[in-house]
């Protein structure tokens, strides 16, 4: 079974500050974003870990900042060759989330239920004018 079946965007909680968990706190601000995105995409439309489209992203982190010009920095989640890491994969505008980047997640315990949360409703009223 992989990981995308075992472990769903809403098993893990976005409350806090992502620590320890990239070695690197942009890296970490910019997954828990990713990991809101698709807790509130997941909440609307129940998509899993399936891929999504960057402008959707950016769209909705806009929002939420009161930011319209800001730009989402993926920090060290996109595929590095010098890093060896592939956290997201990025083409022709899509994002993937791959299983390292779920695997790395859940390697921090304090970041995963084993319920599924509630999305709360400011994220899902973003993504809804966002994205849809």
């Amino acid at each position: 079974m992989s990981i995308k079946q075992l472990i769903k965007p809403s098993n893990i909680k976005i409350d806090d500050h992502f620590r320890n968990t990239f070695d690197h706190s942009e890296t970490e601000v910019s997954a828990r974003w990713i990991i809101m995105f698709l807790r509130a995409r997941n909440a609307v439309e129940d998509k899993g870990w399936e891929l999504f489209p960057e402008h959707h992203l950016v769209a909705f982190y806009q929002l939420l900042r009161k930011q319209p010009q800001e730009t989402f920095n993926f920090n060290r989640l996109l595929r590095s060759p010098s890093m060896g890491t592939h956290y997201l994969i990025r083409e022709n505008g899509i994002v993937e989330a791959t299983d390292q980047f779920i695997s790395r997640i859940a390697s921090n315990s304090n970041l995963l239920s084993a319920e599924s949360l509630e999305c709360p409703q400011k994220y899902r009223d973003a993504y809804e004018s966002a994205c849809k």
